[in-house]
């Protein structure tokens, strides 16, 4: 049983519980939190009232932000560690971490939720409504979808954190699970699509 570490104050700890022992193939995903039932189908954006404005969205901004800087490790080494991807994702790598940010389309908030390959998860809202898969330490990863609004249903913002090990090193000491990760992601994204706060606000439904 791994022992899960402290991360540092102001950043919420994750227990991940039941990890099995690793003898011939990989163990079955251990869920860092609890499964909740998919988004209907009949709610695809699942009560998302913002539209976002992801036509200007540059992918590689959240990684500028100062909810991801002051919370993964800067690698001067590594630089750049945020690159644009061709189809305008943008992939972020560092110590132990690799992290991208892409806009999708065709597929409902609803549809990702439904999908096996993104189960066990479970829904939150920052600005809209989102989809987070369960991560554990064998998966290693943690994948979010973040709805792009009413106006788009068919499409979101996916990111994704995957860890070398089950957990990361963090800038302020500490580490921290890749959903933990992902979820700072997602609250850079969401505010940055969002708009300033002295700017045209998006419009609500």
């Amino acid at each position: 049983m791994r022992t899960v570490r402290r991360v540092s104050a102001g950043v919420v700890a994750l227990v991940l519980a039941g990890l099995a022992a690793a003898c011939g193939s990989d163990p079955p995903p251990v869920s860092a939190y609890p499964d909740e039932p998919p988004i209907p189908l009949s709610a695809p954006v699942g009560g998302s009232r913002l539209d976002f404005d992801v036509s200007r969205f540059d992918t590689c901004a959240p990684f500028a932000s100062s909810y991801w800087v002051t919370t993964a490790i800067l690698a001067p080494d590594l630089e750049p560690q945020a690159v644009p991807e061709p189809g305008g994702g943008c992939r972020w790598r560092g110590p132990g971490m690799a992290a991208t940010v892409t806009v999708e389309a065709g597929r409902s908030l609803a549809e990702y939720s439904n999908d096996p390959q993104f189960r066990p998860g479970g829904t939150g809202m920052v600005g809209n409504r989102f989809w987070r898969t369960a991560a554990s330490d064998a998966t290693r990863r943690c994948d979010f979808f973040l709805a792009v609004g009413p106006a788009r249903p068919d499409q979101a913002v996916h990111l994704q954190v995957q860890t070398e090990e089950a957990d990361a090193a963090m800038a302020r000491g500490g580490h921290m699970h890749a959903c933990m990760f992902a979820m700072t992601l997602t609250r850079a994204t969401s505010l940055i699509l969002e708009g300033p706060l002295d700017g045209p606000p998006q419009t609500p439904r």
